[in-house]
Parts: C-alpha cells; structure tokens; sequence
C-alpha cells in the first residue's frame, strides 16, 4: 500500500545559502573544518558534485553527516532548520524501513537548468524495495551557486510528469 506524506511533512530545507568566503579556524576558532567537496561552487559541475555527496552520505545511513555538509555551507542562523529536516529526514527513512527498507544507493535522475540563475536535480534515494525522490534546487545570485530547498517524498510519479519522455 502506497503512503502519501502530507503535505506539511514534505522536508524543505529553505534557504542554505553558501558564504563567499568560508570561515576557517583563524577567523573562527570553533567554526567545523570544511570539507573538501563544501567548498563555494561557481559551475553547476561543481553543484552535482555536491548533490551526489551529500546523497552518498545519506545512502550510507549518516544522515547526520549528509546535513553536516548543509551546516557547513550555511549560516549559522539556519543551523535549526538543518535539524528539524534532518531529524524529519531521519525519522521518513526510519518509518518506512519495514515497507521498503534500508537506503542502499542512490541515482541522480535529471538535471534542468533554468536561465543562469536556477537549478534542480531529480534524484532518488534508493532504498531496498523502493526509492524516495529527492528533489535538490539551486540558486545563482552573482557568482556561486546555493542550495536552497531539498525536498523527500515517496511520490515516485512526479518525476514522469516532470521529466521529458
């Protein structure tokens, strides 16, 4: 039997926005270390780079360590929101791991562009007997590139409607 999140419960994680300059530890002695995938990305090369880690991290079960890397390039105000979404991202897997089981993989689906300024990848965390789509946007104001809303739902259909045949 197919579940539908409500609406309410679909993770948006708004507003990550990536810093021009990252703090380091002399500018901030108790700012994390960066790695070295977090770092400003100016080609959308670099955003899929980012999209792929941070769902490696997710489908190797550390979802705590997938948001870290949001918290890393995120202000610091943010950093709730980044738990309330991990913690609704943990819980969505955890609830439905005797449906579908455990995050095995994941697949990135498509990436559209729209003019320089925005982007969204497609992605599915795949778990051992059905996926979660992941839906990743980005934003280019000026020069970098920002992740600003990821969403998970189960609802596998939306990727035929939004993706070309």
């Amino acid at each position: 039997m197919r579940k539908v999140i409500p609406t309410g419960a679909v993770l948006l994680l708004a507003t990550l926005l990536l810093v021009a300059v990252h703090p380091t530890s002399a500018d901030e002695p108790d700012a994390p270390a960066l790695p070295s995938n977090v770092t400003p990305m100016t080609t959308p090369q670099q955003t899929e780079l980012f999209t792929q880690s941070f769902l490696k991290m997710l489908s190797s079960g550390n979802t705590f360590d997938a948001f870290a890397m949001m918290k890393a390039v995120s202000p610091k105000d943010a950093a709730n929101e980044i738990d309330e979404t991990r913690d609704t991202t943990q819980q969505l897997i955890e609830h439905n791991a005797p449906t579908m089981g455990k995050p095995v993989s994941f697949e990135l689906i498509a990436r559209r562009q729209m003019g320089q300024s925005l982007m969204r990848y497609e992605c599915l965390l795949k778990l051992e007997r059905h996926p979660l789509r992941c839906t990743i946007f980005y934003y280019k104001p000026a020069d970098t590139w920002m992740p600003v809303q990821v969403t998970f739902d189960e609802d596998i259909r939306k990727l035929f409607e939004y993706l070309p045949q």
